[in-house]
């Protein structure tokens, strides 16, 4: 397999989506409002036509609270797909949570839902060793903090910007990573060492500073535990694996299940990708 020059790294990852549904513009939110309008500018005509204003004002009230009842029943909807789409993210069904993702990306209800969808639907691509197309969407939703996706941004910003972190890490881009991870605008310094502990514990690994990635991990532990999920603890235990130089009881956990969920460690990254395959030798071999 051909090695990447540093050029191409560096600039591959900043490219934006060839994939229109992964676009994050105005535009992929004008057909219900345009839609809401045509209605709402016939009852107006109608109003004036008959010379009666009840008309519109009925008219308008009914097509509103259509518009509104559908958006919550599509929002609904969307959330348990989401939550669907996770759980086959987490279990290692990597094509079908893509599946769900790409619909959820392809009408989504507005900025903020997109960019939440995108970014699971970048994790996705990420888990399968496809870093080319995982960075691109990170950088798309990215491009949206101060566009249409802002609201989401406000909330959950540190979170998105250490995800993408991590996986510029893992593909070998560790001064964007680091640069990534100096922005930080929406939680304290506990919860963003907790979000952020991946992505520095790699970063401290691949610059071969190994004492300093297992303080990472056991100095932030805690932090990890209370905000990352049970799915993204367990990538977590790898690493402290890898950085542990004596046998770490908290690391007997891993199963061969989250040492094949997890290759997308080693994808870019040779001394992780042989301590994944020893590893899960010794795993079988075990069980």
């Amino acid at each position: 397999m051909r090695t990447l020059t540093d050029h191409e790294m560096s600039s591959q990852w900043t490219h934006r989506p060839t994939q229109t549904h992964h676009r994050i513009h105005i535009g992929r939110f004008k057909r219900p409002v345009l839609l809401v309008f045509g209605i709402e500018g016939l009852f107006l005509a109608l109003s004036i036509a008959l010379n009666e204003l009840t008309y519109f004002i009925v008219g308008a009230a009914g097509v509103l609270g259509g518009y509104f009842l559908w958006a919550r029943t599509r929002r609904a909807k969307d959330a348990r797909t989401n939550l669907e789409a996770v759980r086959l993210l987490g279990a290692g069904e990597f094509d079908r949570a893509i599946r769900l993702f790409d619909e959820l990306c392809q009408s989504p209800a507005n900025g903020s839902t997109l960019a939440v969808f995108l970014m699971n639907r970048g994790t996705a691509s990420l888990c399968k060793g496809e870093f080319e197309v995982a960075l691109s969407i990170y950088h798309e939703v990215l491009r949206a903090e101060r566009g249409i996706a802002r609201g989401v941004f406000k909330l959950h910003g540190d979170i998105f910007r250490a995800r993408c972190a991590e996986g510029l890490a893992v593909y070998g881009e560790l001064d964007a990573a680091e640069a990534m991870l100096a922005v930080h605008k929406t939680h304290d310094a506990q919860a963003r060492a907790g979000m952020q502990l991946l992505a520095r514990s790699v970063i401290a690994l691949r610059r071969g500073e190994r004492q300093a990635a297992w303080t990472h991990l056991t100095t932030h532990w805690a932090s990890a535990e209370s905000i990352q999920t049970a799915t993204e603890l367990k990538a977590l235990l790898i690493l402290r694996a890898f950085a542990a130089d004596h046998a770490d009881p908290i690391c007997s956990s891993i199963t061969t299940h989250d040492l094949t969920r997890n290759r997308w460690l080693g994808t870019h990254w040779v001394e992780m990708a042989d301590f994944l395959s020893n590893f899960d030798s010794h795993q079988t071999a075990k069980d």
